[in-house]
């Protein structure tokens, strides 16, 4: 089974809140340069993120587009080619 995209775009999205969250330190204790460069990486974070869900919504839409050419089986439920005659998993009439 495939790891999910999405899943792994949460996690980006999260350690980006956790950066930004934690650069109040450098802030408040005025080394503004570590400040900037956790904010980058946060803003990269989300960049990641957000890049791989547009990825992932591809794929899917693309999933989607080639289980509608397909034929449901009525008794076990598998996909089957618009052109088979009988389910290649039970040998149902389709």
């Amino acid at each position: 089974m495939d790891p999910d995209p999405n899943g792994f775009a949460m996690l980006f999205f999260g350690l980006a809140f956790m950066i930004f969250f934690f650069s109040i330190v450098p802030i408040v204790l005025g080394l503004w340069i570590g400040a900037i460069v956790m904010a980058v990486v946060g803003l990269a974070l989300v960049g990641i993120g957000l890049h791989m869900i547009r990825t992932n919504k591809r794929a899917i839409e693309t999933a989607k587009q080639e289980a509608m050419a397909k034929i449901k089986c009525r008794y076990c439920g598998s996909l089957n080619d618009q052109k088979m005659e009988r389910c290649s998993s039970c040998g149902a009439d389709l």
